[in-house]
């Protein structure tokens, strides 16, 4: 499965990742950094993805993206309707 659009940052990376992509694209992400600072916006971009995208599975425990899930995704915890409030914040 290739994950491709809305790709912005490193969450949104570990997002496509948990719902099953094999493969996730960042051309919009890529061309902004080329676009800013050539190869070095480049390198730079695609370091703060990684950083990001390091934070936020270590936010969820994962040491690595094997570990990662539908079990890291929103869902019902403690009677908390996680879901239904983002649905009604995206409103």
């Amino acid at each position: 499965l290739i994950f491709d659009g809305g790709i912005r940052n490193g969450e949104h990376v570990v997002k496509a990742l948990a719902v099953g992509a094999d493969f996730v694209m960042l051309g919009r992400s890529v061309m902004y950094g080329l676009g800013a600072g050539g190869a070095v916006g480049l390198g730079q971009i695609l370091d703060l993805i990684e950083a990001e995208a390091s934070s936020v599975m270590g936010l969820l425990g994962c040491r690595n993206i094997a570990e990662l899930g539908a079990t890291n995704l929103a869902g019902n915890y403690e009677g908390l309707m996680l879901r239904t409030m983002l649905e009604r914040a995206a409103e």
